[in-house]
Formats: C-alpha cells, structure tokens, sequence
C-alpha cells in the first residue's frame, strides 16, 4: 500500500533522466572504487521508459577482478537502498593474472 509506495519513492532516483543518469554512474564508480576494482569500463545505455511511471537506466560495466573483489561489489551493490538489479552477469577466468573478467 501507501508504505510500500513511500519506500519505493526513496529507493527511487530523480524523475529527470539525465539527473538520475549521472547520480547512478557516480554510484556505481563508487562502489566499484570501494570495492578495489580499477579501470572499470562504464558504458551508459539509453534510458528506457516503462509505462510511464518509471525508467529503466541501464549500465555496461566491464571490469577485471579477483573473486574476492567481485564479492565485495556485489555486497556493496545489493546492499544499496535503491531500486536496481544486475540483469546479466558473465564471468570469466583470465588464466596468468588469478583474476576474472
């Protein structure tokens, strides 16, 4: 009901897309920053709007990590009070370097 609306409103990034876009990609730079993972390739797509009632923003990033850095984001990320998801994750060893991409 009402309560779930309200939380889904501060879960929730500003209605102005370009606002939003730039709020998100400061936090996903943050985490990634947090979580010890350097040079991520961060690559915006266009926002999609859904219904009218609110916009898809999504986001490409490709990075190498080892598994303990991925954790790490992956916790920071999941745990962050906002409305957003991973759709797709692919995970690959990189043999030589202990690392995945």
């Amino acid at each position: 009901g009402a309560m779930e609306l309200s939380g889904w409103r501060r879960a929730s990034l500003p209605a102005d897309d370009s606002v939003a876009q730039t709020l998100y990609l400061d936090f996903v730079r943050r985490v990634l920053s947090e979580a010890g993972i350097d040079r991520p390739t961060i690559r915006p797509g266009r926002s999609i709007e859904r219904s009218g009632v609110f916009s898809r923003l999504p986001v490409t990033v490709d990075a190498r990590a080892d598994l303990a850095k991925l954790t790490t984001f992956l916790k920071a990320f999941e745990d962050a009070p906002l409305l957003h998801q991973i759709r797709r994750l692919r995970i690959q060893p990189v043999l030589k370097e202990n690392k995945i991409e």
